[in-house]
């Protein structure tokens, strides 16, 4: 066998095994962005007009991703065949105060609640869990938690207002709440999240 035959199979095995250094490697997540869940929110159980109830909670504040010290963050508005999305929340404290969205939907770009399966639940662990039905619409006895002015934005982020009036206690129908701003009595819950499944 001849040297210039000898050098053309070396180089070949060379390349084989994979001493090129430009060569392009296929990627399987080429084009999706991973990145982890952050929520930015204050909410406050208040008493409201509640007999008996005379301490609002504690006010939860979370500025976090999720695992940060404690905290937990998992939201979820992946595109659905209708053209919507889902839209799915939970956030947590190292206190074990939380606030859960369930069961929701949302159009494309965010805008407000479709249909009757939003759930809201918030874990107070000073005072009573509550859960109950939300909407877009302003707090009513039987959607007693308001979800507004939804946005995905072009950062890929999701902003919302939230609060519930006269919501009651989980397994206790006869104890209400309401859900505000940590600060603010009569103000809204501010909520920004980023890293959501589907952006």
């Amino acid at each position: 066998m001849s040297r210039r035959v000898i050098g053309l199979l070396l180089s070949s095995l060379l390349l084989a095994c994979g001493g090129d250094d430009d060569a392009v490697v296929p990627d399987d997540d080429a084009g999706v962005v991973t990145a982890t869940p952050h929520a930015r929110i204050a909410w406050r159980v208040r008493c409201g007009g509640a007999t008996g109830c005379t301490d609002d909670a504690p006010a939860r504040i979370v500025d976090a991703d999720d695992g940060e010290a404690g905290h937990s963050v998992e939201c979820d508005v992946t595109p659905m065949a209708d053209g919507n999305r889902r839209f799915v929340v939970t956030i947590g404290t190292p206190e074990g105060a939380a606030m859960r969205v369930r069961g929701a939907t949302i159009a494309a770009d965010g805008d407000r609640i479709i249909g009757s399966n939003c759930r809201l639940e918030v874990d107070e662990p000073d005072d009573f869990d509550l859960e109950g039905a939300c909407s877009s619409n302003p707090p009513s006895a039987d959607r007693p938690c308001q979800i507004q002015r939804i946005d995905i934005t072009a950062e890929r982020a999701v902003t919302a207002e939230i609060r519930c009036t006269d919501v009651p206690a989980a397994g206790n129908p006869g104890v209400t709440r309401d859900v505000t701003d940590d600060d603010v009595v009569a103000a809204v819950a501010e909520l920004e999240l980023t890293g959501c499944a589907g952006l």
